[in-house]
């Protein structure tokens, strides 16, 4: 039984680590086309915040992303920039 349960978080946690990585190749091949990395990342914010920056970014000419990697991508910067616990800041829009 314990066997199985170990099996089990092995497998859960491969998953996660599979997930994370996966989220972040999309969003740095993704968001790297037109930004540094460095501008995405020192923006912090959770779901909603990151789904607003990429409908923003489909304004600004960002080619369609299917659903699922726009959630993968959401999670990801969700995830990474949450996590810093750093104090809200996002630059007002360029036009």
């Amino acid at each position: 039984m314990k066997v199985l349960k170990l099996l089990g978080l092995v497998s859960l946690l491969s998953l996660c680590a599979y997930g994370s990585n996966q989220g972040k190749v999309l969003t740095e091949n993704t968001c790297s086309q037109c930004h540094s990395l460095s501008i995405v990342y020192s923006q912090s914010g959770g779901h909603t915040f990151w789904e607003e920056i990429i409908h923003e970014m489909y304004k600004k000419g960002l080619p369609s992303l299917s659903k699922a990697q726009e959630e993968t991508i959401i999670n990801y910067l969700s995830i990474r920039t949450k996590a810093e616990e750093r104090p809200q800041f996002r630059r007002r829009p360029l036009d």
